[in-house]
């Protein structure tokens, strides 16, 4: 039996005008942040009161220059999303924090995330529709579905790598971690 959060969520879209409010209000919460100031952002847009767990990617030049989300949110939407985009541009440790003049060069990408389903089978994953969790002894990694396309992995390499992102061999597979998939809404700057 389908799960009825799992079909209500399928349903969910936004407007284009939605959209917008959404990027704008990541790119605002990220230059205020660097600049000093605390104004207050509007956040309104569609389903700004859902808690749903998102990532807010940054690209420069086509490069990923940081990326964080929640996916277990205990908070609305229009409250995680500055959040997030804040925590992409200074706080993701594998980059530097991004400088005020480098903002207007910046892509900011917003992933929506549907709840999660735990994967029985490695058939049931369907690469470049699915992202995936996998959760181990205590520690947790995530790919969003783009990764595997983006990266041109198979089916085979998007979960090994997803092993090593989450810290672990890829032979962890055989003690059947917990493996768990969602789909995403991609929301980008230039692309609608």
């Amino acid at each position: 039996m389908e799960d009825p959060t799992e079909k209500s969520n399928r349903n969910i879209s936004f407007s284009n005008e939605s959209k917008t409010n959404m990027l704008l209000i990541c790119r605002e919460a990220i230059k205020n942040q660097l600049i000093g100031i605390n104004n207050k952002i509007s956040s309104e847009f569609d389903h700004s009161e859902m808690n749903l767990g998102l990532f807010v990617t940054l690209k420069m030049k086509g490069e990923l220059r940081g990326c964080i989300g929640n996916v277990l949110p205990n908070e609305p939407l229009n409250i995680l999303l500055p959040k997030m985009a804040i925590a992409s541009a200074i706080h993701d440790n594998r980059f530097q924090p991004v400088r005020i003049e480098e903002l207007e060069k910046i892509q900011i990408q917003i992933s929506i995330l549907s709840p999660f389903l735990e994967v029985r089978d490695k058939s049931e994953i369907m690469l470049g529709k699915d992202g995936l969790m996998l959760e181990y002894q205590g520690r947790r990694g995530l790919f969003l579905p783009e990764v595997a396309t983006e990266q041109n992995w198979n089916l085979h390499t998007f979960l090994e790598q997803l092993c090593y992102k989450t810290g672990f061999a890829p032979e962890i597979l055989d003690e059947k971690p917990k493996l768990s998939k969602f789909s995403s809404i991609k929301i980008e700057e230039k692309t609608y």
